[in-house]
């Protein structure tokens, strides 16, 4: 029996969703949870069977970046908590970000 995308497992340590059977999802909603597992968008368009353009490409992004998001709260729990490489990896990913806003915001030549 398939399960529900939402579903949760209980381990010993952590409560983890199970894995989800994206044949129950629609379009968006699949391209946007392969996009969260870190597929390639050639592997997802394989998956899902229709090239990512338009609302399918921004849900594959979304999907990425909200796990990215995840991952991104958690070095920051460690950082706080005393974890040096957590602390490393965290101001090296505040300074890429101040890196990426300075060449936004640069006028045009």
């Amino acid at each position: 029996m398939p399960r529900k995308a939402k579903e949760m497992v209980e381990t010993e340590t952590e409560t983890v969703e199970s894995p989800t059977d994206v044949g129950e999802l629609s379009l968006p909603q699949q391209a946007e949870h392969l996009g969260g597992l870190q597929f390639t968008i050639e592997e997802t368009e394989t998956v899902i069977g229709q090239p990512l353009k338009g609302e399918l490409l921004t849900a594959y992004r979304r999907g990425t970046l909200l796990e990215e998001a995840k991952v991104r709260e958690a070095i920051k729990r460690l950082a706080i908590r005393g974890s040096s490489p957590a602390q490393k990896q965290y101001v090296d990913l505040t300074e890429q970000t101040k890196r990426a806003n300075r060449r936004r915001r640069r006028p045009p030549k």
